[in-house]
């Protein structure tokens, strides 16, 4: 498991789908954020969002450990204050950023409790 927790490689697995999806799939993840509707900025913003996520998961698998772990959690906790100043000055984007900040606190936490999770030194 090269020094990981089981836990470290699911969070990187599911990570990486996350942002997959929403680097190849904008639309439909839009519409489950905000079913009023969406417009090409929001795309674009998936889109990055995407990118961003498979980018800190390839960091993961690259470099493993609580120092990436907690960078890692890091950028998700900023990405989630940064929501909540968009909610907080952007009624019409109010509702995906505060999604959107819910899940990045979420991802920031799995990352966090996966990164202090002692490793799996199993050789079988």
């Amino acid at each position: 498991m090269n020094g990981r927790s089981p836990g470290g490689t699911a969070v990187l697995l599911a990570r990486t789908g996350f942002g997959v999806t929403l680097l190849l799939a904008p639309g439909p993840v839009l519409r489950v954020v905000d079913p009023r509707g969406r417009d090409g900025r929001a795309v674009v913003v998936t889109r990055v969002l995407g990118a961003r996520h498979v980018v800190q998961a390839l960091v993961g698998a690259l470099a493993p450990g609580r120092r990436e772990s907690a960078l890692s959690a890091l950028v998700d906790a900023t990405h989630a204050a940064t929501c909540l100043v968009v909610a907080a000055t952007d009624r019409r984007r109010a509702r995906p950023a505060l999604v959107n900040a819910a899940a990045a606190a979420t991802w920031g936490l799995l990352t966090w409790a996966a990164g202090n999770r002692p490793p799996d030194h199993r050789t079988s």
